[in-house]
């Protein structure tokens, strides 16, 4: 740097130039002017700002901002509503209705707030308040648990009988001769034992449900039918024993005094009565 450079930047520094103007003009490198001005103590004379208008946002202009709600209006009340006693109001927060808890709590019991609502077991609509209730009256109620109670007695009954059924299957050895002989059957050897499938039958028949009884009325009833009418041969043992059989099975029937109606009531009252 020369000397003609060193008095040319303390010119242009009281003239109120920085140093990257400087350095552009003298064709110089900015780290060059920055470290003599430090050794000399030339430092840039700070332009001064421009004066700020007063009432101005600070933040760069964008989207304007969007206007505040209206404030609700204030409820003011002069007297309780419930025992009409003049009242003090604050100035922040919602005006006050009542002077006490017991003024507040006697005016919301007597005038709740009614709920529409549906019945759960007749579908009518009723008005309440209690937003929990289901039904609408205690007539619907007291239907909707009876027979909820009957439908899980009965469910109870039938697991208790398919218990017993299974518990009197895995004991007995008949049970295991009836399933061969049905196994034997099925694979077309014919041999079935007529008295041995009867006598466990009879012999465990308070094991069975209504629907199994239903059935083997039914069942055999159809094979009488078909034995008058020439479509079944077969011996009169047989036919003996199956006549025992659905005599037996119809008396335990009528003795278990099933309710009326059943899903399972499929009897004819014909074969019931014979």
């Amino acid at each position: 740097m020369t000397d003609d450079q060193k008095r040319m930047i303390a010119q242009m520094i009281k003239s109120g130039l920085n140093h990257r103007e400087i350095a552009e003009s003298l064709n110089l490198k900015r780290n060059t002017i920055n470290t003599y001005c430090w050794r000399q103590g030339l430092h840039p004379i700070k332009k001064p700002k421009p004066p700020v208008e007063l009432n101005q946002p600070k933040k760069k202009p964008g989207r304007p901002p969007k206007p505040k709600p209206a404030p609700k209006p204030r409820p003011f009340y002069e007297f309780c509503l419930t025992c009409n006693k003049p009242l003090v109001q604050g100035k922040l927060g919602p005006g006050k209705k009542f002077c006490g808890k017991k003024c507040r709590n006697d005016w919301w019991n007597s005038h709740p707030k009614m709920i529409t609502g549906t019945c759960s077991y007749c579908g009518k609509s009723f008005t309440t308040k209690n937003r929990k209730q289901r039904y609408c009256s205690k007539t619907c109620f007291m239907q909707r648990f009876s027979e909820d109670q009957a439908r899980k007695a009965e469910r109870r009954s039938e697991e208790l009988q398919e218990k017993q059924m299974h518990e009197v299957c895995g004991t007995q050895n008949h049970f295991y001769f009836m399933l061969n002989a049905a196994m034997r059957y099925a694979l077309g050897r014919k041999s079935y034992d007529v008295g041995l499938v009867a006598g466990f039958i009879k012999d465990n028949l308070s094991v069975f449900n209504e629907k199994w009884l239903v059935n083997s009325i039914n069942d055999i009833q159809l094979y009488l039918d078909d034995r008058e009418n020439g479509n079944v041969d077969d011996d009169d043992c047989d036919h003996q024993i199956w006549l025992n059989l659905l005599e037996t099975v119809r008396e335990e029937y009528k003795s278990r005094d099933f309710p009326k109606p059943s899903r399972y009531n499929m009897v004819d009252k014909a074969w019931l009565e014979e």
